[in-house]
């Protein structure tokens, strides 16, 4: 569903129960909050449920597909942006202009990338040569 239809009925949508990540078990609904999204320059307010482990008092909240954790801006956005930028270095204020945001707005997001890349590159790498 697009964020456009979902942040309508976003109050009524009653997203799947998960197990907790740490212990396995089934999670409570533990009521919700009001976010908000931006994608191609509108706002968008959505309600986002929150849940909580019985066992380990983890609290967790359920974020739809296009929202990313503590960004405003919008999966596809961001990706879109950082795609742009990563084509042609040294361009992230036309980078950002296809994304409704500001260049360093965009800047930040590739700074991000590019801190966390060398990390996950070796992981991988690991994991591809543990598997043969």
């Amino acid at each position: 569903m697009a964020i456009g239809q979902y942040a309508p009925v976003s109050q009524q949508v009653r997203p799947p129960r998960p197990a907790c990540p740490a212990c396995k078990v089934a999670m409570w609904f533990d009521g919700c909050y009001r976010r908000k999204v931006r994608h191609a320059g509108v706002v968008h307010e959505l309600v986002v449920h929150r849940v909580r482990c019985p066992r380990c008092r983890a609290g967790h909240a359920i974020l739809p597909d296009f929202a990313v954790a503590r960004r405003l801006d919008s999966a596809e956005a961001i990706g879109a942006a950082v795609a742009a930028a990563v084509a042609a270095p040294g361009t992230a204020r036309g980078a950002a202009l296809p994304a409704s945001v500001p260049a360093r707005t965009v800047r930040s997001w590739r700074a991000r990338f590019t801190a966390i890349s060398m990390p996950l590159a070796i992981g991988f790498s690991a994991l591809a040569a543990g598997r043969g």
